[in-house]
């Protein structure tokens, strides 16, 4: 009977090989997104009819919410948690506590927004993507990695953030709890 060594040299180099996939995957998913307490600038977003306006504009607390929509794990796997969690978020917004405010990693123009809600999976997004510098804005806020999420007030500091959002969380925040 032969015995079976995992450390041999063949193993190691099979766990360094693992191990580096493991830390380059780690790496790609690693946001350095602004913290909580940062007064973020002033932002611009255009409606899909070409309107420009700013978060000043609003006048009350804004989601904005990063959501990648082109590969397949990040595009089936988180945004599917905040899908799901969509309506809960437009009965916020539609009660008057804050306003959602969707940026997709698509192409940004109205076209291909449209052809983006268009697909079932997306329709609940209706009313709430727009069109952004995303490259800039991303990095400004340091994701790398989409899906994110950013609870901001009226005045732009960041009041939460995470990947997913806890709608009990949010809401406690919104109301003040």
């Amino acid at each position: 009977m032969r015995k079976i060594r995992f450390f041999d040299g063949k193993s190691i180099l099979v766990f360094g090989i693992i191990a580096l996939a493991f830390y380059t995957l780690w790496q790609s998913r690693f946001n350095d997104a602004l913290p909580e307490g940062f007064k973020a600038e002033r932002l611009e977003f255009r409606t899909l009819d070409n309107q420009s306006f700013t978060t000043d504009e609003i006048g009350m607390p804004v989601m904005l919410v990063f959501l990648n929509t082109k590969t397949f794990f990040t595009s089936n796997i988180y945004p599917n948690l905040i899908l799901k969690a969509m309506p809960e978020l437009k009965q916020i917004e539609n009660a008057g506590y804050m306003k959602l405010l969707v940026v997709t990693d698509i192409e940004q123009t109205p076209e291909s927004v449209h052809k983006l809600l268009g697909r079932k999976k997306y329709k609940i997004l209706e009313n709430s993507v727009y069109l952004s510098n995303t490259e800039l804005l991303s990095g400004y806020f340091g994701v790398r990695s989409w899906p994110h999420f950013f609870l901001m007030d009226k005045d732009n500091t960041i009041l939460y953030q995470d990947k997913v959002p806890s709608v009990d969380k949010l809401i406690r925040i919104l109301k003040g709890v």
